[in-house]
């Protein structure tokens, strides 16, 4: 009986670490060289969650909550911005698995803030690009 209970405890461990992941912060994202305006940097944001899929909606001057639904899961982050540059936080989610006492949460939400980093960036340079 400990063997089974040792086992099952074992298991439902190991199920935890393959689909937790640290919470990532995406900090003072660098724009000076490509950005012109605030409103500049917004519109990039934006524009590239909006191609991602994400629900993202303005709050305020400089912020923009960006939701993402995807199958059962549902992710929102807080996107604060200034000429200089962006960060990127955690907010919100259902069924990710979020654990704020150690930071973890489902292993896909770090892969889908990347990619909405990435597309960020992509944008600020096609947007330097057409500028040329």
């Amino acid at each position: 009986m400990k063997k089974l209970l040792f086992a099952v405890l074992c298991l439902t461990f190991a199920s935890q670490c393959v689909y937790a992941a640290k919470l990532v912060r995406t900090e003072n994202i660098d724009v000076t060289l490509s950005a012109k305006s605030d409103e500049a940097v917004g519109k990039a944001i934006f524009d590239a969650a909006k191609a991602r899929k994400w629900m993202p909606e303005k709050r305020g001057d400089n912020e923009i909550i960006a939701t993402l639904i995807s199958r059962n899961h549902m992710v929102a982050v807080s996107i604060v911005y200034s000429k200089d540059g962006y960060s990127i936080a955690y907010k919100d989610s259902k069924n990710m698995n979020y654990n704020a006492r150690r930071k973890l949460i489902h292993s896909k939400y770090k892969q889908w803030i990347e990619t909405l980093n990435k597309d960020i960036t992509n944008k600020f340079f096609a947007q330097n690009a057409l500028e040329f």
